[in-house]
């Protein structure tokens, strides 16, 4: 397990994660994007700002293969 210093927090505001017209319009792409980075963070934790679409952050966890339910 890896341990950040005291102190230390690290948060993704992934602004208006599923909202076509107030934020990215490529609404695909913004997913795919979301999940690599979550991915490739190899955190324990996550908290995401802005999200706007139950049905995206769902398909979101989908593609994670260690979300919650």
């Amino acid at each position: 397990m890896r341990w950040l210093p005291r102190g230390v927090r690290l948060r993704r505001n992934i602004e208006w994660f599923g909202s076509s017209s107030n934020g990215p319009t490529n609404e695909s792409l913004q997913l795919s994007n979301a999940r690599d980075v979550i991915k490739g963070a190899d955190l324990d934790i996550w908290g995401l700002e802005e999200v706007v679409s139950t049905t995206s952050f769902n398909s979101l966890k989908s593609q994670l293969s260690s979300a919650p339910a």
